[in-house]
């Protein structure tokens, strides 16, 4: 991981930062972050933001927050969405995932699915259209995922109450 940042032949990097999409163990992800900007390459920023998305990084959660917000980094925002819910929570990732939605409507879902309260399950219903294709799939199952988590906590409750 340390190496990383030191290699300056892009299709390598990818190739190394892909196969730290398969790690379980925690670890520090800010050489990632160091190569993903010092990098113009759009796909290996895509797999970096992938790898944040699906492993245990740590102290990267401030950072993918800003990068979000950031249009020069690109499709690659598809998957910081992702990485936002999981490593900065629902009250810090939303109001950033709302101001994005548009552009990334279907990855906002996918991140909301996690995460996503009362709240979300509002603003992706306002959003839904009859259109077929991913945004909309997502938009749905993620309306689906929340309300069956919504309904299944308000039953332990139920419960709690009645023990």
């Amino acid at each position: 991981m340390r190496w990383i940042p030191f290699i300056h032949y892009e299709p390598l990097s990818e190739a190394l930062v892909r196969v730290l999409a398969a790690t379980k163990e925690e670890y520090d992800a800010r050489p990632l972050v160091e190569v993903f900007e010092r990098t113009k390459d759009s796909s290996l920023r895509w797999a970096i933001a992938n790898t944040l998305s699906c492993t245990k990084p740590i102290g990267v959660a401030d950072w993918v927050l800003k990068a979000l917000e950031n249009p020069s980094y690109g499709r690659a925002r598809e998957m910081l969405c992702i990485a936002a819910a999981r490593l900065a929570g629902r009250e810090r990732a939303t109001p950033i995932l709302k101001k994005i939605f548009d552009e990334f409507p279907g990855h906002v879902a996918l991140a909301w699915r996690r995460i996503g309260e009362e709240e979300e399950l509002e603003f992706l219903k306002s959003k839904v259209t009859d259109e077929k294709g991913f945004p909309n799939n997502e938009i749905r199952k993620t309306i689906a995922s929340i309300e069956k988590r919504l309904k299944k906590k308000e039953q332990r409750k139920k419960q709690k109450k009645e023990t």
